[in-house]
């Protein structure tokens, strides 16, 4: 389940609206940033989805479509993005 999160207020101003998504299973970061028509960058939102990891994987999953449906669902982001790691040998 989410821990303590950041939030300000849903409502949608000029601007792109981004969710921003650190995947993981036990633990996946989300964030929602807007940018104005100024350039000034606010975030919204941001939060670590917990899951268990001693549940089934199918379980976890749902857990997490679950809370990022909601999260979608309030915040109506334009796109997302995915973090990912380059690793370098």
């Amino acid at each position: 389940m989410p821990s303590q999160n950041t939030k300000t207020s849903a409502q949608k101003k000029d601007g792109l609206r981004v969710l921003g998504v650190d995947p993981g299973y036990e633990r996946l970061g989300v964030a929602i940033v807007e940018k104005n028509a100024q350039g000034k960058e606010m975030l919204l939102y941001s939060d670590c989805i917990r899951t268990d990891k001693k549940l089934p994987h199918s379980e976890r999953l749902g857990i997490i479509a679950k809370e990022l449906e909601h999260i979608i669902s309030e915040f109506k982001p334009d796109r997302s993005e995915e973090h990912t790691s380059e690793l370098q040998s």
